[in-house]
């Protein structure tokens, strides 16, 4: 591949052009980076890859200063490709006056002044720039040159006299540039006043990184160019034309407007109502000539298309709950997130309520691993083999999207327990140490099985007599090494019967608790500061770390082998014992250095650990840290945090988004904020208050599109459980062209940041909204126009004086005022 940057490589004064001899595949073009200096300078540009691939063109906002440029091409090849250009700084290089003609009558008659470029570009007017006249050939007089400082345009004023300029009068003008001395002059027939003749539409412009014209787009744009009886080009003024749209349920009249953006006219449409075929027509009133543009517009990127079922069929037992995976495309083969598809979307049914019920059915809609999947619970009755269909079709078109087959299995037992993966046992023990094996008992189909009517048991194979094993849940043992040697540990799974149906054989063994197994304490993080009181207040703090002694090996060892625990310092750090023999450390206070700034303090930990042979000294520095507690993370989980712990509550899960089917919907949300510090502790978060405390989040509402908060009053805060409450969220109305709200909840703590995106999928529109509102206010007209009494009139002011301005256009907010003064109140 080779890089070509040749003379030709400054496209216009702000562009660049890298060409390539062969083309550059689009998954190479990713690759690819572009390295630019002037110089020894480096120069930032944004790159923009051709359609064919064989050329990228690397752009500045501004023009790029005059200078030689290096292009270094990366990514493509071992080597660098490298080339380089010239860059001459920008020079105007012609003059030229576009009009022919000079409008009567008219307050700017443009006088069009065209300055360019090497490159052919258009450079901006200065009147500063410029040595000027005008001269009337046919009167024989000067004529004054202005200049619109904001359009950057020359032009006369032939309204302000009209003795001055005459139908057919010739103006002559010259434009000298001054610092090229590039001359221009032209001779300007004066001509009745300019209208609208004809209109053609150029290209459609979609937004930035948009490639097909979809209804959910905004701010579409068609290139035109206007021109008037004398040909000249000119800017529709919308008094001028008519607009006509084939279909106003895909485009309004009222969302078409006209807009110059770098000189070029065009049409903008604000937005769309829906997809399907369009044609916009512009008429001139002047001349009948009309213009026409047909517009193709697609459906919007989102809807669902196709869903793909993780499997056709599956067996699933009697009494057991199976999920099934889907994957969402929409009509462009976009993947959909089940966020987006969870709530309200599909309906999910049953053939046979026998063996699948009805509510038996459906999306996962809550957070966990089967988030998004297809739930199907077989009943306990069904009879083996027995079948039902499972059909997912969309839940407002009718539309199949697939199915498959459920099929009734035998009833899940139990019939295997092995050790849990979970387990964290020692496999090697010190006499008068002890470990927990926890186990899990799995059915016939490799689920994790409910007891019932099974049991199970633990105890030693053979006569072995070195541990002691205690069953202390149906899943876990204890095990006590009583003497040096080796065991195997049974676990039995038994039927009703009692019968053994399944076991599983773990080896352990017993070593001597000697000082020469290489015992040390185990390490110990910093502590945090938390001056604890006393040792009860070291037992009851969240930030105590446990003092343990190990082995180099991992031998599991006697806690009451731990004769003592002492600190060298309990002003920095303090040691207690609990009610079952284990010692803890906590941090007490940091220290400070001579010049009083608050620093790290030091302890030592000496650990008395009475071996069987001996006892032995162990000793191990801590450090109290000189960092107060401060939060080093936030989440939004979907449990409460109900404690201070190194681990988040037992199954919780990050909340990222969530999908509700309206506004109502928020108050069955729960959502969880918990903030994690920097000595790894998770806790609650608390709302910003005063005084503060380090976990405080400041909650808001950002990013909110397609609804409106009627009061204004959309809150969101945190409830007594720590869980978000979201307040007056439910008088909220849709105003969105789909039917779709979203904001962001924005959690945040210093530079600490979380969020959460909300999508809601429906409600109340403000159409809707306002149509009842009208409605509601018409009928309290028609009560007060038939009581005659005050109260009614007075209850019919309120409704009415509520309505916004904008209400039906049959039944106006000043029609109804006018019926309420026409009342004659009876007393």
């Amino acid at each position: 591949m080779l890089c070509k940057v040749g003379a030709e490589s400054a496209i216009n004064a702000k562009t660049l052009k890298v060409e390539f001899n062969n083309a550059v595949a689009t998954a190479d073009q990713a690759k690819a980076t572009f390295d630019v200096k002037r110089g020894s300078s480096n120069v930032s540009l944004t790159a923009k890859w051709n359609a064919d691939g064989k050329s990228v063109e690397l752009s500045s906002s501004a023009n790029l200063l005059a200078g030689d440029y290096t292009v270094a091409v990366n990514g493509l090849s071992e080597k660098a490709l490298t080339g380089t250009t010239t860059v001459k700084a920008v020079k105007a290089t012609s003059l030229d006056v576009a009009s022919t003609v000079l409008y009567d009558a008219t307050a700017e008659a443009p006088v069009n002044v065209s300055l360019k470029d090497q490159y052919g570009e258009e450079l901006t007017l200065n009147n500063s720039d410029f040595t000027k006249t005008a001269y009337n050939k046919t009167q024989g007089k000067s004529v004054t040159l202005g200049f619109n400082g904001t359009d950057k345009a020359y032009y006369v004023n032939t309204s302000a006299n009209e003795n001055d300029f005459k139908v057919d009068d010739v103006i002559t003008v010259t434009f000298i540039h001054n610092e090229t001395g590039l001359t221009v002059t032209k001779e300007l027939k004066v001509v009745a006043a300019s209208t609208l003749d004809a209109i053609t539409f150029g290209n459609v412009e979609l937004p930035k990184d948009k490639t097909i014209l979809t209804s959910n787009l905004t701010d579409v744009k068609v290139a035109y160019t206007a021109k008037d009886q004398y040909g000249e080009e000119v800017v529709i003024d919308p008094s001028d034309v008519e607009i006509v749209t084939s279909d106003a349920s895909i485009l309004a009249k009222n969302d078409v407007s006209f807009v110059t953006e770098e000189k070029v006219n065009k049409v903008k449409i604000a937005k769309f109502g829906k997809e399907g075929t369009v044609t916009l027509t512009l008429l001139s009133k002047a001349s009948g000539k009309t213009a026409t543009v047909t517009l193709d517009v697609k459906q919007a990127p989102g809807a669902i298309s196709e869903v793909i079922l993780g499997t056709s069929e599956l067996t699933v037992a009697a009494n057991s709950t199976a999920h099934v995976g889907v994957t969402v495309k929409d009509n462009y083969g976009t993947e959909i997130k089940p966020a987006d598809y969870v709530s309200g979307k599909f309906n999910v049914t049953s053939s046979n309520p026998s063996v699948v019920a009805a509510n038996a059915v459906g999306i996962v809609n809550t957070t966990g691993d089967n988030y998004g999947k297809i739930s199907v619970a077989v009943a306990g009755n069904a009879q083996k083999g027995a079948t039902s269909t499972i059909t997912v079709t969309d839940a407002i078109t009718g539309k199949t999207y697939g199915s498959f087959v459920v099929t009734a299995g035998e009833v899940a037992v139990p019939t295997t327990i092995d050790v849990a993966k979970t387990s964290k046992h020692a496999s090697k023990l010190a006499v008068g140490a002890e470990t927990t094996v926890t186990f899990t008992t799995l059915d016939q189909y490799g689920n994790a099985a409910v007891l019932g009517d099974f049991t199970t048991n633990y105890k030693i194979k053979g006569t072995a007599d070195n541990f002691t094993v205690t069953k202390t849940s149906p899943t876990t043992a204890k095990i006590e090494a009583d003497k040096v040697g080796t065991a195997v540990v049974v676990a039995e799974l038994k039927n009703a019967a009692g019968d053994v149906v399944a076991s599983k054989e773990v080896s352990l063994e017993v070593v001597a608790n000697s000082s020469e197994a290489g015992l040390a304490i185990s390490d110990i993080a910093t502590l945090a500061a938390v001056d604890p009181a006393d040792e009860d207040a070291v037992l009851a703090s969240a930030y105590k770390e446990a003092v343990k002694v190990k082995t180099a090996d991992g031998v599991a060892l006697p806690s009451s082998s731990i004769i003592s625990v002492t600190s060298s310092n309990p002003a920095v750090a303090m040691v207690a014992l609990d009610v079952d023999g284990n010692y803890y450390v906590a941090g007490k206070a940091a220290t400070t250095d001579a010049s009083g700034k608050v620093i790290d303090a030091k302890a030592t930990i000496t650990v008395v650990y009475n071996a069987t042979d001996k006892p032995v000294t162990l000793t191990k520095e801590v450090t109290v840290s000189a960092t107060p507690v401060a939060v080093s993370e936030i989440s939004v989980v979907d449990k409460a945090q109900t404690a201070i712990d190194t681990d988040l509550t037992e199954d919780a899960e990050q909340v990222p988004t969530i999908t509700v089917a309206n506004f109502d919907a928020l108050s069955d949300v729960e959502l969880f904020p918990v903030v994690k510090d920097n000595f790894g502790r998770y806790q609650g978060a608390t709302l910003a208050s005063n005084p503060a405390v380090f976990t405080d989040v400041q909650i808001s509402i950002q990013n909110a599109k397609g609804f409106v908060d009627v009061d204004g009053d959309d809150t969101i805060t945190l409830g007594s459980d720590d869980e978000l409450v979201f307040t007056t969220f439910e008088d909220n109305l849709i105003n969105s062209t789909d039917g779709k709200a979203s904001f962001r909840i924005l959690l945040t703590n210093g530079s600490k940041v979380q969020f959460v995106d909300v999508t809601v999928n429906g409600g109340t529109t403000v159409a809707q909204a306002a149509a009842a509102a009208v409605t509601a206010a018409t009928d309290a007209v028609v009560t007060a126009e038939t009581s005659k009494s005050q109260a009614d009139v007075d209850a019919a002011q309120a409704l009415v004086t509520a309505l916004p301005t904008d209400v039906a256009p049959a039944t106006t907010k000043a029609d109804l005022q006018d019926r309420l003064a026409a009342i004659t109140v009876t007393p």
